[in-house]
């Protein structure tokens, strides 16, 4: 049974190799040949999924990265175009006359409450979009103002760190000029041994006599 089985799945895979070779219609009535192949869908096991990836499409970020520096690097004499920022999308104003007040003459249609309806829904746009720049220039200015409360307080504390260096280098410059220098200490000390030496010769010729 399980080599009759295997038997008539071969025989099937050679049937549709066959058919799509020749280009005979599948089943769905769609064609197998030539122009199938460009179409050729692949099972890529993904994980847990098996998902349907087209011949030819990038199957990782490095493959995607690689196709794009080629298709760069085909042209090189051309500039390359970078995308900018996304304009926001801002609501048209309000008209300057709405017809909102019908003549005597004129029935209500059956558009008008379209109309109605529409102009409303562009009104709610445009008051949402006022509230939101609004609540975004809000944002900023508390911001700014945070940022320039902590820029104040740091030149405060960056002030008063300044000024106890310049203190404290003036203290020390202070007592640097208070301080005798090596060669008047020797000088001093000479001048010292000096007089007391003649003192003794004093001395001496006192008692001589």
């Amino acid at each position: 049974t399980f080599t009759s089985s295997a038997a008539g799945a071969s025989k099937n895979v050679a049937a549709t190799a066959a058919d799509s070779a020749s280009g005979v219609s599948s089943d769905d009535g769609e064609s197998v040949g030539a122009d199938a192949k460009k179409k050729f869908i692949v099972a890529v096991d993904t994980g847990n999924t098996t998902e349907p990836l087209r011949r030819g499409q990038p199957k990782t970020g490095y493959d995607l990265a690689r196709k794009r520096l080629d298709k760069l690097m085909s042209k090189p004499e051309e500039q390359v175009q970078l995308p900018g920022p996304k304009r926001e999308h801002r609501p048209r104003e309000p008209w300057q006359f709405v017809r909102n007040i019908r003549g005597s003459s004129a029935g209500v249609g059956s558009g008008d409450f379209d109309i109605y309806r529409g102009i409303r829904r562009r009104e709610f746009e445009r008051r949402e979009y006022m509230d939101r720049k609004d609540a975004e220039a809000q944002a900023e200015k508390e911001f700014e103002e945070r940022v320039s409360a902590k820029q104040a307080e740091l030149e405060e504390k960056q002030a008063k760190k300044r000024a106890k260096r310049a203190k404290k280098k003036a203290k020390a410059k202070q007592a640097k000029g208070k301080q005798p220098r090596l060669g008047d200490n020797a000088a001093a000390a000479s001048a010292g041994a000096g007089s007391s030496y003649g003192s003794e010769d004093e001395s001496g010729d006192d008692n001589a006599k």
